[in-house]
């Protein structure tokens, strides 16, 4: 293929994708109106994705759903409490152990290039949604899909952002969670101090855990000394990122928490802290949903994909919050 054809294709590409997505988004919309059960997921992605693309996307697409449409969220850590008209919250960790997600199913997720972005169904999908194989089935794929044209980097962050709604969370368990569940939040949130900094620090390719540590330290002496540091660490891991845990820091709190309840404890402290320092990525967009000024630590600035910025920013206008990017040392 030679250079003009490429050029051609090319330009064909950046006209056809936009058109595409603006169906598929209306058709979307358009199914949405009728359904009477609706069920969502499997989210098995990363989180940023899901705070910044996947909930937002969910969000402008549901808009004219009726009160009377069911609402199956299929998500993991406790993040379903965060998507809109739930009904019925389905946590993964709840269905498999979170030692069995580790050693099992993200290794596989990752293998088929599913782990970051679900650009297709998997076989653990559809084992999943055939738990709940009554309704209209939204998948993670029509996201992808539909802003595809701005991931490849042909539209940029003004674009996407009409197939997105942003909302502030209000994190809270809902009546129906268990009388366990409810004990385990309700201690752990009674003994946060009255104020505090939240901090959340890992290592993965693009900033190293000596980066992590030495700069977690250097912002939270210098911009927040006078106030107790409530560290954010789990004590495991589901993905690919490595915890890095701020030894200085007055309390953890999330430490023997269950998995399915861990991201949503995450956000529920977070929107307590008087802000949040952390390593770039999906804890940052928890900040800024949660409507708190949020420190980012950034590393080698040719790992990260920019444009993801943008979007971010305008999460942080629309929640009254802020980023700050702190260059790592």
């Amino acid at each position: 293929m030679n250079a003009v054809v490429r050029r051609i294709l090319s330009r064909f590409k950046r006209f056809v994708q936009p058109i595409q997505s603006d169906r598929e988004f209306d058709a979307l919309v358009s199914s949405v109106q009728s359904a009477q059960r609706i069920v969502i997921g499997p989210w098995t992605a990363e989180l940023g994705s899901e705070v910044l693309y996947w909930i937002p996307f969910l969000r402008a697409a549901l808009r004219d759903i009726t009160a009377n449409t069911e609402i199956v969220v299929l998500s993991r850590g406790g993040s379903g409490y965060w998507y809109p008209a739930t009904h019925t919250n389905v946590d993964l960790f709840q269905m498999f152990h979170e030692s069995y997600w580790t050693s099992d199913l993200f290794p596989r997720l990752q293998v088929e290039g599913l782990a970051m972005k679900q650009t297709r169904k998997s076989a653990l999908d559809f084992f999943i949604r055939n738990q709940y194989a009554e309704g209209l089935w939204i998948h993670p794929e029509v996201l992808f899909s539909v802003i595809k044209p701005f991931l490849s980097g042909n539209k940029q962050a003004e674009w996407v952002i009409r197939f997105l709604k942003f909302a502030k969370s209000e994190s809270e368990l809902p009546v129906q969670a268990s009388s366990s569940d409810l004990e385990v939040w309700t201690k752990t949130m009674n003994a946060l101090p009255p104020r505090f900094v939240a901090v959340r620090g890992y290592a993965r390719p693009s900033i190293t855990r000596d980066q992590v540590t030495q700069t977690l330290r250097r912002v939270l002496t210098t911009e927040f000394k006078d106030l107790p540091i409530v560290d954010l660490s789990m004590g495991f891991s589901v993905d690919d990122h490595m915890e890095v845990v701020y030894d200085s820091a007055s309390t953890k709190p999330l430490l023997g928490v269950p998995a399915h309840l861990n991201l949503s404890m995450q956000q529920a402290i977070i929107e307590r802290a008087e802000a949040l320092v952390c390593s770039y990525g999906g804890t940052a967009y928890l900040g800024l949903m949660g409507g708190v000024p949020t420190h980012a630590l950034v590393g080698d600035p040719s790992m990260y994909v920019w444009r993801h910025l943008d979007v971010a920013r305008h999460l942080a206008r629309e929640c009254g919050s802020s980023i700050t990017l702190v260059e790592a040392e």
